[in-house]
């Protein structure tokens, strides 16, 4: 007997598997006319077919996270990944729950990379950077705070994609031993403009005092050469201290910079400095070394002087 009950179970698989093939062929013939009076009636309501959503991704690459950078950091790039089309790359410094906006948005190249100008920072201590995606409104809101010593909150800021961690130290180390007034006059004379072509730089909103911290300094400028950079030297003593530059020059010929860091008190001499290459090169290696110059180098011209004093 059970040899027999086997043999009926194996005789009847083929009676199974025939009543099975016409209803799975009439369920899927049932799904697909289903799926396509979804996909209608999203179209006859004017309702998008939902899609996929794919993130955004957004990197910084020129700085790394917990690197130690001077008052101001110059071009910034990175990489992204699905930005939309309605939407803008910013960055924004980040200090406790206030933001920044920097002066944006960011370049986005073809090739997945994109790059920005330079970051100012208002002092030295610790920074977030953060990578913000923004459609036109909060472009417009970002655009409104570019340049703001106040910044406004981080809320306003909504779509942050990334955020990187940033040491912000002096430009250069200002010797505080040098005694209040050791300067009586100024050692160099701004070069005058010899032509109404000519460049012309001038320093504005800065002394007669000074704290130890003056942040984002400004002023205007007319007909830099395109081989000229424009940057802001320290004097006091017999030193000069390049500070962290080049200055940003906009198009609306004002310029900008960070933060510039006095040291102890003195009566202390503040340069617009225009410089070739060559000069350019050395400064950024002053900078770097955290040394200063006994003189400026050649092909560094003095445009404008300002005299500040930090008292105690």
């Amino acid at each position: 007997m059970p040899t027999t009950a086997r043999r009926r179970s194996t005789t009847n698989w083929p009676r199974i598997i025939g009543a099975l093939v016409p209803i799975s062929v009439a369920i899927l013939g049932w799904f697909t006319p289903l799926g396509k009076i979804i996909i209608d009636l999203f179209a006859a309501t004017g309702t998008p077919v939902p899609t996929a959503v794919v993130a955004s991704v957004v990197r910084i690459t020129s700085i790394s996270d917990g690197e130690i950078i001077r008052s101001q950091a110059q071009s910034v790039t990175g990489t992204y990944d699905h930005v939309p089309d309605d939407k803008q790359l910013w960055l924004v410094v980040v200090r406790g729950s206030t933001c920044f906006p920097q002066d944006g948005p960011a370049i986005l190249d073809q090739t997945g990379t994109w790059r920005h100008g330079p970051i100012n920072f208002y002092a030295s201590g610790s920074y977030q950077i953060s990578t913000v995606l923004a459609d036109a409104n909060i472009s417009a809101l970002l655009r409104s705070g570019v340049g703001s010593k106040l910044g406004m909150p981080c809320s306003n800021a909504k779509e942050i994609i990334s955020t990187i961690s940033v040491e912000v130290q002096p430009s250069a180390v200002i010797p505080t031993d040098i005694p209040l007034s050791a300067l009586t006059e100024t050692p160099l004379a701004p070069k005058e403009t010899e032509t109404p072509s000519g460049p012309s730089v001038k320093i504005l909103g800065l002394g007669p005092e000074v704290g130890e911290d003056v942040p984002l300094v400004k002023g205007t400028y007319s007909n830099i050469p395109a081989d000229r950079q424009l940057w802001l030297v320290i004097f006091i003593g017999s030193n000069f201290f390049p500070q962290d530059g080049p200055a940003v020059l906009l198009p609306d010929r004002t310029w900008n910079y960070g933060t510039i860091h006095f040291g102890g008190p003195g009566d202390f001499i503040v340069y617009a400095v225009l410089a070739d290459v060559e000069a350019s090169s050395l400064f950024r290696q002053s900078v770097k070394q955290l040394k200063s110059m006994p003189q400026l180098p050649a092909g560094a011209e003095v445009y404008d002087a300002v005299n500040a004093t930090r008292k105690k």
